[in-house]
């Protein structure tokens, strides 16, 4: 009895561990990939406060600093969703929505935040799906970040999205 107690104890133990490890390592990416957007932020405006730049530098700037603002409001919103998620409070938004739209989104999101990398697409226009808009768009940012961390740097990355008529 007691060597029982003391393997399910140990088992207790190991759980809790590795939970604690996962919610670590989590907390840790989540820092990390908070403090790209406010440093790119940080930079921009610092650049913009201390340097007379041409208008069309500023103007660029200016564009760069509120993508990045916007990726840390999407950032704050997946923190936000996946405690909603962890506590069972989020009520999925089914709706018409175009998913062409999400696409583009994404994709233009990605191709600025990536200059450096060849995303190409071929998306059609006016497809229209029921799901939730921002679960769809996050699974979108998803495998677009997935494929550009994931695939051969010297291969382009494609985006198609067609209407299956089947």
């Amino acid at each position: 009895m007691v060597v029982a107690a003391f393997i399910l104890s140990f088992q207790i133990i190991f759980k809790q561990k590795k939970l604690s490890d996962m919610k670590t390592d989590f907390i840790n990416n989540m820092t990390h990939e908070l403090k790209t957007p406010i440093a790119v932020t940080q930079l921009n405006l610092e650049t913009l406060q201390r340097r007379k730049l041409e208008e069309d530098k500023q103007q660029k700037l200016i564009a760069n600093t509120l993508q990045e603002a916007n990726r840390l409001n999407a950032l704050c919103n997946n923190i936000l969703f996946t405690s909603q998620l962890d506590a069972g409070g989020y009520k999925v938004n089914f709706q018409l929505i175009n998913l062409t739209d999400i696409a583009e989104t994404c994709v233009d999101d990605c191709k600025s935040r990536f200059p450096e990398r060849e995303i190409t697409d071929a998306i059609e226009e006016n497809i229209f799906i029921e799901g939730d808009p921002f679960l769809l768009q996050m699974l979108l940012n998803n495998l677009l970040e997935n494929a550009i961390k994931y695939a051969p740097k010297n291969l382009p990355i494609h985006v198609t999205l067609v209407k299956n008529t089947s």
